[in-house]
């Protein structure tokens, strides 16, 4: 059943009337008679009697009218509902990130730029994004990750340095060094994210090309936890610069990693070959946005 034959239908049930609903619709009688007649050979019903000059709709008919105006009813409002969301006005973002230090702030600047879009986004481990956006779960992804990733587009957006965060007690015998290395934590108790997160694959693969084995004292998934276990001075942890600039403790010392040993990827994905829906589309230029004036103000810092 075709939609052209439900306009034509609707047309001759509104006017009764063939020759003006022909007119109407700029086609000829003759046309739309036959169009009607395929209709009800389709259905398999009637849909008009015909009583001399007039006609009048059967059962069927009135069936199908119902039906028809439900259809273009639904349709109209498709038609609006996708205007809208071409126009970015309406639509929903389905976000997922394992690097929250920026994003948190370019969601809450999105929400401000287009309110009429709604923001489902969560934060899990590079691993469960890309699991999220494989499976549909999620349209695009922010991670932290320098393997290739053959099924996904990636859109990088700038390379992260990592950092040791202890207790002075901790860094005692290390704190005359400017650059440190991954074999500089042999002695050193850490509380590190599991086994399960890039991040921590990084630092063990580091570690395995120097000849040894990374074996914390303590592990947790959230960030939150590792910063508590630095300042308490139980523990040493390893995190991105980012978060390490917002730490406002005085009782922790922050030392740098060599760049060729600890440095991770911090990147845009999504299926390939997807076309993005507005509301990512806006997204990914927002946050491409913001990252370029982050490295454009830490280039002025630096010099």
């Amino acid at each position: 059943m075709e939609l052209r034959h439900l306009k034509y239908f609707v047309s001759v049930y509104q006017t009764l009337h063939f020759s003006r609903a022909a007119e109407k619709l700029g086609i000829s009688q003759p046309t739309l008679s036959q169009q009607i007649r395929v209709l009800e050979d389709e259905i398999g019903s009637r849909l008009f009697d015909r009583v001399g000059k007039k006609i009048y709709p059967t059962q069927a008919g009135e069936l199908l009218y119902q039906t028809s105006s439900r259809i273009f009813n639904e349709l109209s409002g498709f038609e609006t509902r996708l205007k809208k969301l071409q126009g970015s006005s309406e639509g929903t973002l389905r976000l997922g990130f394992s690097c929250n230090e920026l994003i948190t702030r370019v969601l809450i600047q999105y929400n401000h730029l287009h309110p009429g879009i709604v923001i489902q986004a969560n934060i899990k481990s590079t691993k469960e994004t890309i699991e999220d956006i494989e499976e549909n779960k999620k349209e695009i992804g922010v991670v932290r990750s320098s393997y290739h990733l053959p099924d996904l587009t990636s859109i990088p957006l700038y390379t992260e340095h990592f950092s040791l965060i202890a207790t002075k007690d901790i860094l005692k015998d290390l704190q005359k060094k400017k650059v440190l290395s991954i074999c500089d934590l042999v002695k050193i108790p850490l509380a590190l994210y599991p086994s399960n997160f890039l991040v921590r694959e990084m630092i063990n693969d580091e570690a395995e090309k120097q000849g040894f084995t990374i074996d914390p004292k303590f592990e947790f998934s959230t960030m939150n936890s590792l910063i508590k276990f630095a300042e308490s001075g139980v523990a040493a942890t390893i995190l991105p610069e980012p978060f390490v600039r917002e730490i406002n403790s005085d009782c922790v010392t922050c030392l740098p990693f060599a760049t060729e040993e600890l440095s991770q990827l911090v990147q845009i994905v999504y299926l390939k070959g997807r076309q993005l829906s507005k509301a990512a589309e806006l997204f990914v230029d927002l946050l491409k946005e913001q990252y370029r004036e982050k490295a454009d103000s830490e280039m002025v810092f630096n010099h």
